[in-house]
């Protein structure tokens, strides 16, 4: 999967479509078609000809990334194959951005304008976060990213792709990467949550790549630590019921 967001060397090179779109381009590699039961919580953020991914985390609210940000965005919810989008099911959303400047922190949720219907997954806000970070444990554990985009061929799977990513390594107390330079889907859609699925916890939200290895490429997922923003995220949905 081909995130269709635009990255260029270690910078975020940010542009916009239509003077609204920011865009944020990430690699991950070795990913396959989700299995029925997996990913269920994700959808599809449609922004005009261009989308993202997002994690539903109750009825109401998604998790995505702030660069998906766009007043006239469409959430589908239970979508698997995005040839199968249906506009008169779109929900219509409020973005509610970060306050940070610019892209930082790069996190979004977006406020349905009803509620997902009955039966709809979704994935649980950490419960288990230690000062503000995740628990040890997910560094051995192998942690789930789904999403939607152009492979490495250059065509994009209409299918739901699912990647397993291990091993992370902080970037901060805002950032940190998973996985390793030679694994992950062909792309993954910016947005996209990182879960843990035994708890059914989203960890992280995906928003770019990095670079760990200055001798060499060292490709892996770049995510914002949703324990650090997890107050946020709290405040924030208490503050629009």
């Amino acid at each position: 999967m081909r995130i269709l967001l635009l990255l260029t060397l270690l910078g975020l090179a940010v542009w916009s479509v239509g003077g609204t779109l920011a865009e944020l381009y990430k690699r991950v590699r070795k990913g396959k078609a989700c299995e029925s039961t997996e990913a269920k919580y994700q959808v599809f953020v449609s922004i005009g000809a261009q989308w993202c991914g997002g994690s539903l985390i109750s009825p109401k609210w998604v998790l995505t990334s702030k660069h998906c940000n766009n007043l006239n965005l469409k959430v589908y919810i239970g979508i698997r194959n995005r040839g199968t989008l249906d506009p008169s099911k779109a929900y219509t959303g409020v973005p509610h951005p970060h306050p940070g400047p610019g892209m930082d922190p790069d996190l979004m949720l977006i406020k349905l304008n009803k509620d997902a219907p009955a039966g709809s997954s979704t994935v649980h806000l950490p419960t288990d976060c230690t000062n503000n970070r995740p628990p040890s444990d997910i560094q051995t554990t192998a942690l789930l990213l789904a999403g939607w985009g152009e492979d490495e061929n250059g065509n994009y799977p209409l299918q739901l792709q699912c990647v397993r990513l291990q091993g992370t390594t902080s970037l901060g107390q805002e950032e940190f990467c998973a996985g390793k330079a030679d694994e992950g889907t062909g792309e993954a859609d910016s947005g996209g949550g990182l879960v843990h699925t035994g708890r059914n916890m989203v960890y992280g939200v995906v928003v770019s790549h990095c670079w760990l290895d200055p001798n060499g490429p060292s490709l892996r997922s770049q995510f914002v630590n949703v324990c650090h923003f997890l107050q946020w995220i709290q405040n924030e949905m208490n503050a629009h019921p």
